[in-house]
Formats: structure tokens, sequence, C-alpha cells
């Protein structure tokens, strides 16, 4: 009886113990939480996507009237993600209108055009 009891307070003693080595200080849990943080926007930062817009208009029995395709690139401009047209249907913009989200994309970043 006295050496389950011994054992159980052993026990006890030893979970105690992990738990106190095993807690880490708020101050470096922050820390670490903002090194990762900045770490994320710095390679955010080298990365774009794109993103697939499918617009569908309905008559009023909700049958597919018409569709529109958009194909935007979307990158991260000064924090703030930035998309821009790059086809419409499938089918890439019209010289025109390339050159006008190429003027678009220069306002928004002067490092980026």
């Amino acid at each position: 009886m006295e050496l389950r009891l011994q054992t159980r307070a052993l026990l006890l003693i030893l979970a105690s113990a992990t738990a106190l080595l095993g807690q880490t200080d708020a101050r470096e849990i922050v820390r670490r939480t903002v090194a990762a943080d900045e770490l994320n926007w710095k390679v955010a930062r080298n990365y774009t996507f794109s993103e697939r817009v499918n617009l569908r208009y309905l008559d009023s029995q909700g049958r597919v009237k018409s569709q529109e395709i958009r194909i935007n690139d979307v990158m991260l401009l000064d924090g703030s993600p930035y998309s821009r047209l790059v086809a419409r249907d499938d089918h890439p913009l019209p010289p025109a209108e390339e050159r006008k989200e190429q003027e678009r994309l220069a306002r928004a970043s002067p490092n980026a055009g």
C-alpha cells in the first residue's frame, strides 16, 4: 500500500516537472509567431496565382442566358492582393485592353510596371 502511494507521488512529481519544463514563455510564442508571419509575407511577394471567374447570367426561368469567363492574375502589391485581368472567355485580351491593364498595374505600383 505504501509503495503504491509512493509510486503515485513520484508519478505526480514527474508529471508536474514535465509540464513545467514544457511550458513556453508567452513572449517566446509571440516572437515565433511574428517571425513566421514576416517570413510568410516575404515569401508571398514572390508568388502569383490565376483566378478563373465564371459569370452566368440567368433568365427568369433560371436558365443560362449568357456567360462571361474572366481570368485574373492575382499578386501581392504593397501588402494587398492586386488582381489583373489577363483573359476573357478563354482568349487573351486584345492589345489595347492589355495595354490598359498594364497602365493600371503601373499606377497601382510604380515598381511593378
